[in-house]
């Protein structure tokens, strides 16, 4: 809030974005210089969480006298967006008999969020215990090739969720067959 020295009619101050708001997210009372949001800001859909305004307070009886004031505000990114897989359901063929270790599909999801927020793991729930899961990678491997027997099971499903690292109970799942 500006201050002005002067007695009388001349301490009537009107408040302005000067410049810094060329896309309207800010709105000034002009009577009391109290800055608010003009909507709701998500950070997961603009180019920049900084803005830089310019606050103009000039002597409402004479606009040539006036003051300035630089205001940096940071937007915060709130863990709003859960993982998403690129695709419902994966599905795969493989030969009986893989050795032990061997790759066979790497899941890939996707988090809007940012920084901390957008970081998770993968976890996979497997009935069969013939595969595991690399966390960070997403890489499915075979962990026990005596159960990849077409003859006694013809098909495995499993299912692997993107789980979030930040205290939140936002998950996604994808099946694997």
């Amino acid at each position: 809030m500006a201050e002005d020295q002067d007695k009388g009619i001349n301490t009537t101050l009107r408040y302005d974005i000067a410049s810094g708001n060329d896309k309207h997210l800010f709105y000034i009372d002009p009577n009391n210089g109290t800055l608010f949001l003009e909507r709701e800001l998500d950070l997961d859909v603009l180019s920049n969480n900084l803005f830089n305004l310019q606050i103009q307070a000039s002597q409402l009886d004479n606009p040539l006298k006036v003051g300035m004031a630089r205001v940096e505000i940071e937007l915060l990114d709130i863990n709003d967006n859960q993982p998403e897989f690129e695709v419902d359901i994966y599905n795969i063929s493989i030969v009986e008999n893989l050795p032990n270790g061997f790759s066979v599909l790497q899941v890939s999801a996707t988090d809007l969020d940012q920084g901390a927020n957008a970081e998770f793991v993968y976890h996979l729930v497997d009935p069969s215990q013939a595969f595991s899961m690399d966390g960070k990678t997403g890489w499915l491997t075979v962990r026990n090739q005596a159960k990849l027997d077409r003859e006694v099971k013809p098909m495995l499903s499993m299912r692997v969720f993107a789980r979030e690292k930040l205290p939140s109970v936002m998950k996604t799942t994808s099946d694997a067959q």
